[in-house]
């Protein structure tokens, strides 16, 4: 199949969604389908990655990319330019894979339709919800438009109306599992520290604030312990300082955002991950990918009873979920799994096995594949 994918989301910006997008480009490649992406970006964006403020196009992933700047006054510009590019290549499928409630997401729908081409959307939680408040009208008519609505979990299906939820497929995210390759034969240097990790953006609904403020509490019975922060946002700098008001910013170390073998191996050295997602008004977790990288290489997870985290987290069986924004409870499962290490072992195994045999980026693929071929 000929797919064009639309999106604002995509490599080499960071994030579940660019990862969800690339995976599936590599794999439907490999698969013998033939893959043009649009990718829209802010002009400051496309100059820092790729040295143009215009446009830049390029091969890569065996695909077709088109990188455009996004603005209002570029829509028309950017629909009419893809359109003359594929009325002269056959397209079996246009998916808008993020930004399918923007003027430009809908205009390659509604082309789509009239076209006869088939249409999809993905939708992740928190651009539904948003969509809920400001943006109903053009998601109403994204998901009116589409063939086939692509979620993320059972928790964003239930976002879906139940007048298009007959067009749902949800779509779990899968991981790299041939990075254990380079981790195979290495050998896990003996430390005395325990360590738990936070992959994720710094803002206020990912409640790293608790998880400092729960770790503040575990370091008085496991005094040997030490909190790695991966992600960057605009919550860094508070909570820095209430590492430090905490007087435990000796205990933690906020990296940045690392992508590869500098995250894998945050992966490969901690013993417990952490991700205390709260839900808001305008968004939640909708799944949380980082649970299956903590799973891929044996670790034991602890989330919340929120969103879709308790798909990619089963309670008592590959981690432990607690309420969200309860610190006593998010403190008291960071003790277990630091103190216990047969539990913490088991818990970690068992993440493994479910997503050695469950998810791989192409069994995902796969399925997204297989949304369109029924369409």
């Amino acid at each position: 199949m000929n797919f064009l994918i639309v999106t604002f989301d995509f490599f080499p910006t960071v994030g579940g969604i660019q990862t969800r997008g690339k995976n599936y480009v590599q794999n439907l490649v490999h698969m013998k389908n033939k893959v043009t992406v649009i990718h829209l970006l802010t002009p400051e964006v496309l100059q820092t990655f790729f040295g143009s403020s215009t446009h830049f196009a390029e091969k890569n992933f065996g695909a077709s990319i088109y990188r455009y700047p996004s603005s209002v006054k570029n829509t028309l510009k950017i629909f009419f330019k893809t359109i003359k590019f594929i009325s002269n290549n056959h397209i079996d499928v246009i998916h808008v894979f993020s930004g399918a409630n923007t003027p430009i997401g809908l205009l390659f729908l509604l082309y789509g339709k009239v076209k006869g081409i088939k249409t999809g959307v993905s939708f992740y939680g928190k651009d539904i919800l948003d969509s809920q408040h400001v943006f109903t009208l053009f998601w109403r008519l994204a998901v009116f438009l589409a063939d086939k609505i692509g979620v993320n979990s059972k928790a964003t299906s239930r976002l879906i109306p139940k007048w298009v939820r007959h067009k749902v497929t949800i779509l779990y995210p899968g991981v790299d599992v041939q990075v254990l390759r380079e981790f195979k034969n290495r050998i896990v240097v003996d430390k005395k520290e325990k360590r738990v990790l936070f992959v994720g953006r710094l803002i206020w609904r990912k409640s790293v604030h608790d998880l400092l403020q729960a770790f503040s509490r575990v370091l008085e019975k496991v005094p040997e312990s030490k909190l790695i922060v991966v992600g960057d946002g605009p919550q860094r700098e508070a909570l820095f300082n209430l590492a430090q008001k905490l007087e435990i910013q000796d205990k933690v170390e906020f990296t940045g955002t690392l992508v590869g073998k500098e995250l894998w191996e945050k992966y490969r050295e901690c013993d417990v991950f952490v991700m205390p997602s709260k839900e808001t008004r305008t968004d939640m977790e909708g799944f949380g990918m980082v649970f299956l990288e903590a799973g891929l290489f044996k670790k034991p997870s602890i989330g919340t009873w929120a969103g879709g985290i308790p798909e990619a987290v089963l309670h008592g069986e590959t981690g432990i979920l607690i309420p969200q924004g309860d610190i006593v409870a998010l403190e008291k499962a960071m003790e277990q799994l630091l103190t216990n290490e047969d539990l913490a072992k088991k818990l970690g195994q068992n993440a493994y096995d479910r997503v050695i045999s469950k998810f791989s980026w192409e069994k995902a693929t796969l399925k997204f594949l297989r949304m369109h071929q029924m369409s």
